[in-house]
């Protein structure tokens, strides 16, 4: 659990929306309609399994990653748009 404790300790870089929730808003199930597959490490996998079962009450592994998912493009919208805006379009 000290492991756990260390990962989730505040550090001092989270916006203000980020701090008022607390981590706690990364194990808010949310039902997802459509589901995709996507791979991960056996080693990240096993870390939130361990996340996801000790510190949520029944939310899947799938729910807890679309939510940190989602507050990452959230955070870096502006770097993701202008890197999106700087591609070449062109494949050849």
């Amino acid at each position: 659990m000290k492991g756990l404790r260390k990962l989730f300790r505040n550090t001092g870089k989270a916006t203000s929306s980020r701090t008022e929730n607390g981590y706690s808003r990364y194990l808010e199930a949310k039902e997802i309609e459509v589901r995709q597959c996507v791979y991960i490490s056996k080693e990240t996998h096993g870390k939130i399994k361990r996340i996801v079962r000790t510190l949520s009450d029944g939310m899947t592994i799938g729910c807890y990653i679309d939510n940190v998912l989602k507050e990452h493009i959230e955070l870096h919208r502006d770097e993701i748009n202008a890197r999106l805006r700087n591609s070449s379009p062109d494949l050849l």
